[in-house]
């Protein structure tokens, strides 16, 4: 019985270890392109304190440009519909290559929409609405 015990017990400690080393290795990535472009804004555009971290990829690599902050967004969401609460920000690209702010939240009456603007304007694209 003893035997059994140790058994499971070895077991079980090598799917937790197998499983955190599965997550660091999906997680390192992220975390790399993170660090890397935090130095890089450091060194060439003077960043002082760094609060989010965006990252889009997809097929054709990585987005980068100047963007519309997510502050501005939130500002000028409330003012357009005036949301219950926001649940989270994405980046993102829509048909025609457009890198968009899309933005899920809840309406009062519990409901939920996505708010999507242009990433490079942060113009109004569409709403998304009762789901």
């Amino acid at each position: 019985m003893k035997k059994l015990l140790i058994g499971i017990n070895f077991v079980l400690t090598a799917i937790i270890i197998f499983m955190i080393l599965m997550f660091n290795n999906a997680a390192s990535p992220y975390y790399h392109a993170k660090v890397e472009a935090t130095n890089f804004a450091r060194k060439h555009a003077n960043l002082v304190e760094q609060e989010d971290f965006y990252w889009y990829s997809d097929s054709e690599g990585s987005y980068q440009a100047e963007t519309v902050s997510q502050e501005a967004i939130t500002a000028q969401m409330i003012e357009d519909i005036a949301p219950a609460q926001i649940l989270n920000y994405r980046m993102g690209i829509i048909e025609q290559n457009i890198p968009i702010w899309e933005v899920t939240y809840k309406k009062s009456n519990g409901s939920l929409g996505y708010y999507i603007a242009s990433l490079e304007t942060g113009a109004w694209l569409r709403t998304i609405d009762g789901l």
